[in-house]
């Protein structure tokens, strides 16, 4: 039996493939898969997070941003496209796209977890995502926030994790 021939991607393949396309992508490891759209649900929680954040970030030197802007880790280079991504400071651009539509320096990442990507978001893109060398360790770190739990793990500004 023959088997499908998976095709591996550069990041300036897939920034390519971004630009050219309606839909958005995530990479890593030269891979890259097709992101679905969420439930009513997952966009109403995502909302309502980008809305505290909004509040609390008022007055600060940090900036809240929607799963529009795109995000990549420059350690492990996965790009990705977070439920909501802080960015303190100045925006830095990734230098592998030209059109400057990616940041490379997220303090905050949060994910809102479905069923059918929990498993991921809570291993793979958590753990790449949680090695950003740009997170000191007095900083805050990747956040996930679970629909069908009662709480969520949340890292807090001193690294210790608030329920």
């Amino acid at each position: 039996m023959a088997q499908a021939v998976r095709q591996r991607f550069t990041v300036d393949e897939y920034l390519i493939v971004e630009e050219q396309g309606e839909i958005e992508h995530e990479f890593l490891d030269g891979q890259v898969w097709a992101m679905a759209g969420g439930s009513p649900e997952h966009a109403a929680i995502a909302a309502n997070l980008a809305a505290l954040f909004t509040t609390a970030l008022r007055g600060q030197r940090c900036r809240g941003f929607s799963a529009d802007l795109r995000v990549r880790i420059l350690a492990t280079g996965l790009a990705t496209y977070p439920d909501l991504t802080i960015v303190c400071e100045r925006l830095e651009p990734d230098p592998a796209d030209r059109s400057g539509h990616t940041v490379t320096n997220p303090r905050v990442v949060v994910e809102v977890l479905s069923p059918s990507t929990e498993d991921y978001d809570r291993t793979e893109k958590l753990g790449t995502t949680g090695r950003c060398r740009r997170w000191p360790r007095s900083s805050w770190s990747p956040t996930i926030a679970a629909p069908s739990r009662s709480c969520a793990a949340a890292p807090t500004a001193r690294g210790r994790a608030s329920r």
